[in-house]
């Protein structure tokens, strides 16, 4: 007598996208108008993501986080989240959030956004570990700019040390 083969349903992995919806009350306390430019763009971004995912094969769940509420983040049931979280005011909270939760993500943990988010920690633990860095030199804003202060002759790149 002859089995049949029983059909195995295969359950369909749910990807999660998570990203920082910009409210008109975020838009007003943004530093410039690029940076509200660049975050109205990940709109774009995760409709892009979700129809590749989609086409994949994958379900896919959009979950939109603001700076004043996480509330969306308790819908989260998926098997890995894509996590398009780049505002500085959120990113290092949803690694932390996504770290404890031990869900596999896209994205740093939280020591590694926190590490390469200064800078000058950054350059200390390049050369600890003997790797070829520029020339640096850490100014404060009290610092009155002088050429003793400079690692090298110009021309020089400026950038602020604990910024994104």
């Amino acid at each position: 007598m002859k089995r049949k083969k029983a059909k195995t349903t295969k359950k369909k992995l749910t990807v999660a996208i998570l990203y920082h919806y910009l409210t008109k009350r975020d838009q007003k306390t943004y530093p410039d108008k690029d940076h509200v430019v660049v975050d109205q763009d990940t709109d774009h971004t995760v409709k892009l993501v979700r129809k590749i995912l989609t086409r994949c094969g994958f379900d896919v769940q959009i979950i939109k986080l603001t700076i004043g509420s996480l509330r969306n983040f308790k819908h989260l049931k998926a098997n890995y989240v894509f996590n398009l979280v780049d505002s500085r005011a959120l990113e290092v909270r949803i690694a932390r959030i996504l770290d404890r939760l031990r869900l596999p993500h896209s994205g740093s943990s939280v020591r590694a956004i926190q590490t390469s988010n200064n800078k000058i920690r950054t350059k200390k633990i390049f050369e600890k570990h003997g790797l070829s860095i520029p020339g640096y030199s850490v100014l404060h804003l009290h610092d009155r700019l002088r050429r003793n202060l400079l690692p090298s002759k110009f021309q020089l790149i400026i950038k602020p040390a604990f910024e994104h």
